[in-house]
């Protein structure tokens, strides 16, 4: 089992498809066929920042092709429907507290919360942040994790760490 984190999936969404020369449902593809290659059946995704927009049922039927066990976080960015109906559509856990995983960087541990909320910083910690908190790939120890800087797809916990590493240093 691997965790992979990421955030602002917007499925179905006019505006962000459109960026990108595509239909909301060819969007909605491209996202199931990258999220599939990588995410196994049994692998957690814990997910941050916007999920969706309009036709509920839609993003139902999207997220029940997703591979893994899917944790919303940050219900501020989702709060056109109610945690019942994101649960109803597909999410597994919906977290309103901000996750944290203990990560180890050459040999020292540091701590790395999954939280757009997180203002301030410790000097042994990191943050994956969604779009709204950084536009930036990564700014003052914050992580943006959103789909889009990523290829359109999840980011393994593995990765994060290697990304962390380089910025570190």
């Amino acid at each position: 089992m691997n965790v992979f984190i990421t955030s602002d999936l917007k499925l179905n969404d006019v505006s962000t498809a459109t960026k990108l020369g595509l239909t909301a449902g060819e969007y909605n593809q491209m996202i199931i066929k990258k999220w599939n290659e990588i995410v196994g059946k049994e692998d957690n995704v814990l997910i941050l920042g916007d999920c969706g927009s309009r036709n509920i049922t839609i993003i139902k039927s999207i997220l029940s092709k997703l591979n893994g066990k899917k944790y919303l976080i940050d219900m501020e960015s989702n709060n056109k429907y109610s945690r019942k109906t994101w649960k109803w559509a597909g999410f597994d856990y919906i977290w309103r507290i901000a996750p944290y995983y203990k990560i180890d960087i050459e040999g020292e541990e540091f701590t790395l919360w999954i939280s757009n909320s997180k203002e301030e910083l410790g000097d042994k910690e990191f943050c994956c942040v969604g779009e709204k908190v950084s536009k930036e790939i990564f700014n003052d120890k914050k992580l943006n994790v959103s789909l889009e800087n990523w290829d359109y797809t999840p980011l393994s916990l593995n990765i994060i760490v290697d990304i962390i590493k380089n910025y570190k240093d």
